[in-house]
């Protein structure tokens, strides 16, 4: 399969392209290896594939074309990091975009997705290559939703692209006609990476109609979904917002998630504030485990078992994070576990163009637990009541109190949430000791006191939310809407900041106190 990729590639010419169109008496493309990759499900598309009179097919650039009505068709392109798309030839292009896409492959001509589309043109089901050898897809229309109605279920994929068990649901949507990005009702319930990928779905599409600015409108618009939109979206502030590149994520969230309180109080859907441009990512699959995102010639997001490390900045903000892709002056990218800004661990070796990856296949002993001060969980409580969205407050403090604090093993990340204990990397300690030390006054010191509350804030508060936010993904709407009430009018978070602050103090005074 590779061969046959790069025999398209060079055909293509993108060993030394010059322009123009190409040769008509050149060789043709070889297309069938290809589409001996997809299933059943597109078999009507793949026999109208058959039917193409690819001896004359011509290239412009990057592009495929075959005679057609008067003109030419595109066929298939291959997009800048080596994807290629191959179109559906029974339609013709929509309007001011390009035709209904049929399949991607990647540049090592591994199968990323397939579309299947009705007589009428429209999107009956689509799937997805993951790591790990997992398949998912989404089907139209055959859920039913308590809030939504009628909605699209995104299930697990078997045998001949069969759905075999729902994972999460969809809101409906004309994916002929997309104008907003759609949401999914428990997005935590997919396998990791797939949220991503389904939104890169939405927004391939969104290009391919010619979108030019698109709302995300559905429950909870979170800071994680923001950071996902952003690796397949360009934001689109609005004038006056005030937002630049290079401003923080968080600082673009607040504005992202304005008003959703307030609805959610209401039952509604929310709709962003914030516009988007359609701006996707090309995947690449490295072997069974691995994937990388590539935009831009840059690698932006890197996975492998189900672990994620990304690049600083996303679509020009600043995004917080302890697994980090860093360096590449050498033409390799460190995929590390930072803490207060020093790489602490290295995992994983990958190539700046995405072609490859290698494992730092040193093993980390296992580190004995250690109970954390009771000072550390009581000032997390009163911070993340004061960081957190008010919807999720409560639900968080009540997941707090069931937890026990240790140092130990986390695996590859700053914090692990098993069972009811958080595990917290001893290495938050060891730097913050080493700085602290060499830190000259005393405001130094308690500014490093206050960066480390922060960075492990941080690090406990996402397994927390994401725990609290499939907790309310999976009550019944009724129970929904009785927590709303409570969050947004019986509970007061910032009157429990005021109580407890000094608990903060305490915290910070600790261990500004040189031991």
């Amino acid at each position: 399969m590779n061969r046959v990729w790069a025999r398209l590639w060079n055909w293509c010419g993108r060993s030394g392209y010059t322009g123009g169109v190409s040769d008509q008496s050149a060789e043709s493309p070889d297309f069938m290896p290809f589409l001996e990759q997809l299933g059943p499900g597109v078999r009507d598309a793949v026999a109208a594939w058959r039917e193409l009179p690819l001896e004359a097919v011509v290239r412009e650039e990057s592009r495929f074309l075959v005679p057609g009505a008067g003109s030419l068709r595109e066929i298939a392109r291959f997009e800048p990091h080596g994807t290629l798309v191959l179109a559906d030839p029974r339609f013709p292009l929509w309007g001011g975009g390009r035709p209904r896409r049929l399949a991607t492959f990647d540049a090592g001509g591994r199968l990323l997705s397939w579309f299947r589309w009705n007589e009428a043109g429209e999107l009956k089901r689509f799937g997805l290559e993951l790591p790990g050898k997992l398949s998912i897809g989404l089907v139209a229309g055959v859920e039913e939703h308590g809030q939504w109605g009628v909605s699209d279920a995104v299930a697990l994929l078997g045998q001949n692209n069969a759905p075999t068990r729902t994972l999460c649901r969809a809101a409906r949507s004309d994916f002929a006609r997309l104008t907003h990005i759609p949401p999914l009702d428990e997005p935590g319930a997919l396998p990791p990476g797939a949220g991503a990928a389904l939104m890169n779905v939405f927004a391939e599409l969104m290009q391919d109609q010619g979108v030019e600015a698109a709302r995300y409108r559905g429950p909870y618009p979170t800071e994680a979904l923001l950071e996902s939109l952003l690796e397949s979206f360009e934001p689109l502030p609005a004038e006056g917002s005030g937002l630049e590149r290079g401003t923080g994520l968080a600082v673009f969230a607040a504005q992202f998630t304005r008003g959703v309180e307030e609805q959610a109080l209401k039952g509604e859907l929310v709709t962003s504030p914030v516009a988007f441009r359609p701006h996707p990512h090309e995947r690449r699959l490295l072997g069974d485990s691995a994937a990388v995102h590539i935009r831009s010639g840059q690698v932006e997001r890197f996975v492998c078992d189900g672990v994620s490390y990304t690049t600083p900045v996303v679509g020009g903000f600043v995004r917080q994070g302890a697994r980090v892709l860093h360096d590449g002056s050498d033409g390799w990218l460190r995929a590390s576990l930072v803490i207060l800004g020093e790489p602490v661990e290295h995992h994983y070796m990958v190539a700046v163009n995405g072609l490859e990856y290698a494992v730092n296949d040193r093993e980390l002993p296992p580190i004995e637990p250690e109970p954390v001060s009771p000072l550390w969980p009581k000032a997390l409580k009163v911070l993340m009541a004061h960081q957190m969205t008010r919807l999720l407050v409560p639900a968080a403090l009540e997941i707090m109190d069931t937890l026990e604090f240790f140092w130990g093993s986390t695996g590859r990340a700053a914090a692990s949430l098993q069972g009811q204990k958080m595990f917290l990397h001893p290495a938050f300690r060891f730097v913050f000791r080493a700085r602290r030390d060499k830190a000259g006054t005393g405001e130094e010191k308690t500014w490093l006191a206050k960066a480390l509350a922060t960075e492990v804030l941080m690090a406990v508060s996402q397994p927390v939310r994401q725990r609290a936010q499939r907790a309310l993904e999976r009550i019944s709407p009724v129970e929904q809407r009785s927590y709303i009430k409570y969050a947004m009018e019986d509970f007061d978070a910032q009157g429990f900041v005021q109580a407890n602050g000094r608990d903060v103090a305490e915290l910070v005074a600790a261990l500004v106190k040189a031991e």
